[in-house]
């Protein structure tokens, strides 16, 4: 959306056209193709962090990829980084607001099995934990247990190249066989919710009515195993075979795991197929999605910025994220009516979201929704000022303190 941005990077305009300029030391003027209602947000979004080119080109291939490979102007540094294992995070005195910044430093464990980081809360060695489904009943009593809401939504992608997913009954046989509630509230019982389309609720509202997209568009899948084994039928009769076996991608930890055998099982009560899951590390994950490398995968997205788009522009012929082998010519306009025509129509470009959303989802059957995430935790209660974010990173910790520790 910034002017002249898609031909700087192929290559055919000179970076110096770029609709960007310092207009002094403390002014950064940016001009866009064509108004952009969520340029604002956006700009909060990582990939607009500056970069000191000078330092990046000295590191070449090795830029961010250790902790002495990394510039930071924020409030925190990173001064170690164990890959796998945890990262420290220090107060930068050089940050133009260093004076609001009250902690010294921040240490993050990775831990990929909750009984372990509940063991490590429990003793004091970390102060913030995610429980999985079996711990949560056993500490949502507790004055420490929170459940932190997340516009994120989770669903299988489907990758069309695969010829049994190509075919659109068989793609809405697996939307509509999944039991969405019970793999909230017995699976995660974490304060998930079931999916009704791809863009999450409380996160967008209309710009006239106030009313949630989500209320408004509703839940445009059902589980009903009768009709998905109807439409399973049809789709088999269609291919002309009488089973069928499909990969499952998924994640390696333990709430991934624990989550994708259901979804095998709940899928293989369509009569005559077999997934076979393959449970990875997430930077394999993104390897084989950008490389279109598996059948389904349990795939999630969180905003990039506060607007439909950011969750449905995806889906559009040969976007990056893509990667399902949809294109739809309807589709496509839709997206690129709300970019461009509507973009100072908020109400008619809110409402060809809602549009787009129905035929990805309802029509098209391109992804199956499964839940909206939600965070159970445990927080200790002397850290205080802690801000959870809609989108872009988690969590903001310039303005956090420690009150009252033992």
């Amino acid at each position: 959306m910034i002017k002249n941005a898609t031909a700087v990077s192929k290559g055919e305009v000179p970076v110096d056209k770029l609709g960007v300029k310092a207009v002094d030391d403390f002014t950064f003027e940016v001009t866009l193709e064509q108004p952009t209602p969520y340029f604002e947000s956006m700009t909060t979004f990582g990939t607009f962090l500056p970069l000191n080119e000078k330092f990046v080109k000295e590191q070449g291939e090795n830029y961010a990829m250790e902790a002495d490979a990394l510039l930071s102007n924020g409030p925190f540094i990173m001064t170690e980084w164990n890959h796998g294992e945890g990262w420290t995070v220090e107060k930068n005195e050089d940050y133009w607001d260093a004076d609001a910044v009250k902690l010294d430093q921040i240490n993050v464990s990775v831990v990929k099995e909750t009984s372990a980081a509940v063991n490590l809360y429990q003793t004091g060695e970390v102060d913030r934990v995610n429980l999985s489904s079996e711990f949560v009943d056993e500490y949502r009593s507790s004055e420490e247990f929170k459940v932190e809401e997340e516009p994120t939504t989770f669903f299988l992608k489907m990758n069309q190249e695969n010829e049994i997913l190509a075919n659109k009954n068989a793609r809405k046989a697996i939307q509509m066989v999944i039991d969405r509630q019970a793999m909230v509230d017995v699976i995660l019982n974490n304060g998930s919710i079931p999916a009704g389309g791809i863009v999450p609720g409380n996160f967008v509202k209309h710009p006239e009515s106030g009313e949630d997209f989500r209320e408004i568009n509703g839940s445009l899948i059902e589980t009903n195993v009768a009709k998905a084994n109807e439409l399973w039928a049809q789709a088999k009769e269609e291919l002309g075979i009488e089973e069928a076996e499909l990969g499952y991608l998924g994640g390696d930890t333990e709430v991934a795991q624990n989550l994708d055998a259901y979804v095998k099982d709940q899928l293989e009560q369509l009569e005559g197929l077999t997934v076979n899951v393959e449970s990875v590390p997430f930077q394999i994950r993104l390897e084989r999605d950008k490389n279109m490398d598996y059948d389904l995968q349990n795939y999630g997205w969180g905003p990039d910025y506060i607007d439909p788009n950011t969750f449905l522009n995806i889906w559009v012929t040969n976007q990056a994220n893509n990667k399902t082998g949809y294109s739809s010519e309807k589709y496509d306009q839709l997206i690129e009516q709300a970019a461009t025509e509507l973009a100072l129509k908020p109400v008619e470009r809110f409402e060809t979201f809602l549009e787009a959303e129905k035929l990805l989802i309802k029509e098209d059957a391109v992804l199956a929704p499964l839940y909206q995430r939600a965070r159970a935790q445990l927080w200790k209660p002397y850290v205080k000022n802690v801000t959870a974010n809609p989108m872009g990173p988690d969590y903001t910790y310039k303005y956090a303190f420690i009150e009252g520790k033992q």
